[in-house]
């Protein structure tokens, strides 16, 4: 597995679960019920803080399919990003707060999604074809 790839995957992982920390309450505070349909707020604490440390951890054990997991964390994590600027977006007041860490989770979700997918994809030495075998010798001439 590509060393790099998997220390930068777990260092973005960290920071997205850093900037979730600073951009709404602690774990656990704020209102328990929950309307119908709507994800409680335990959900969504697993979402942001849980799936990454149990990536990370994966990842800091050598498995290199967590590498894909990472994206998939990075493609919802970043679907979401996309909804909250766009909702940002069609009332009269936009909240600067909101875009900008929207933002700067989006681009950290891209940089997962590159970094992970590149680490997921680079395949040991010895594991790929040399290449081409070599052609079959001409047959000999007919008599």
């Amino acid at each position: 597995m590509n060393r790099r790839a998997q220390a930068l995957v777990i260092l973005l992982l960290i920071a997205l679960m850093g900037i979730a920390a600073l951009s709404g309450p602690p774990l656990g505070a704020g209102p328990r019920t929950a309307t119908a349909g709507a994800p409680s707020r335990l959900m969504w604490d697993v979402f942001q803080f849980g799936l990454p440390l149990v990536i990370g951890t994966l990842l800091a054990t050598g498995m290199r399919w967590v590498l894909m997991a990472a994206v998939m964390y990075g493609t919802v994590g970043l679907a979401l990003d996309i909804a909250t600027v766009v909702q940002d977006f069609s009332p009269e007041e936009a909240q600067r707060t909101v875009l900008v860490m929207s933002s700067l989770t989006g681009l950290l979700n891209v940089l997962l999604i590159m970094t992970g997918g590149y680490g997921f994809l680079q395949v040991g030495p010895g594991s790929t074809p040399q290449g081409f075998p070599p052609p079959n010798p001409p047959s000999p001439p007919e008599a």
